[in-house]
């Protein structure tokens, strides 16, 4: 469950960051690897705050690890943040950042897959928990 309401007894156990890299009307969605854990779903580039980190410095790091894409600091923007309850409690952070032209990317052993894709595609594709909330959200 995801929500901007405070769940009943929420004990975050970490900060999730997440970002919506858009490039010519799409995003990047990437496919995690069937070894990893929510093998062979969908998702953005994402990953844990790490200790000493805060949330920009972590989705910079992220963004770097999973898809070999540079971005400035000053080229993403915190878009806004949710509760999750899934296995545990974790609050989800999400940026945006807009590219001039198609990156080339390389992707982290996390991943097998990538596509650039309109919301409608994305919706379509096997998707990380809760993630198609955060589709319709950010594009309404």
């Amino acid at each position: 469950m995801i929500t901007h309401i405070l769940p009943e007894n929420f004990s975050p156990k970490m900060n999730v960051v997440a970002c919506f890299i858009i490039c010519d009307g799409k995003f990047l969605l990437l496919k995690r690897s069937p070894k990893d854990s929510h093998g062979k779903k969908w998702g953005l580039p994402a990953g844990s705050v790490d200790e000493g980190e805060n949330e920009y410095e972590a989705i910079l790091r992220e963004i770097s690890e999973e898809s070999g894409i540079h971005v400035n600091k000053e080229d993403i923007a915190y878009n806004g943040w949710h509760y999750v309850r899934q296995k545990i409690d974790f609050f989800y952070h999400t940026f945006i950042t807009s590219l001039g032209r198609l990156p080339e990317v390389r992707l982290s052993r996390e991943h097998t897959d990538y596509r650039w894709v309109t919301p409608e595609e994305a919706l379509k594709m096997d998707l990380l928990t809760d993630l198609d909330a955060c589709i319709r959200e950010f594009f309404s």
